[in-house]
């Protein structure tokens, strides 16, 4: 998180202020369990079958991968779905 954070700010998308705060906020929410963190042992079997799904942008292949592990549908405006 902290990367893409760092990456955002750079980009002038987000100030130095508003990233520690959305860190904090998310810090936050794991701690309260209101998000859980998948390890990667979870879903990375799937790996394989989700690059193959998503041929255009493999950088998101683990989002795919716990969709699958997890049996669940994905929401978004690509066309791969």
């Amino acid at each position: 998180m902290d990367k893409r954070l760092a990456a955002i700010t750079q980009h002038r998308q987000l100030t130095s202020a508003q990233a520690q705060e959305l860190r904090a906020a998310v810090h936050e929410l794991v701690a309260s369990h209101v998000i859980e963190v998948i390890p990667r042992s979870f879903y990375e079997h799937a790996e394989s079958t989700a690059r193959r799904r998503i041929p255009r942008d493999a950088r998101v292949w683990p989002t795919v991968a716990l969709t699958i592990a997890l049996n669940v549908g994905i929401l978004t405006g690509d066309n791969d779905f």
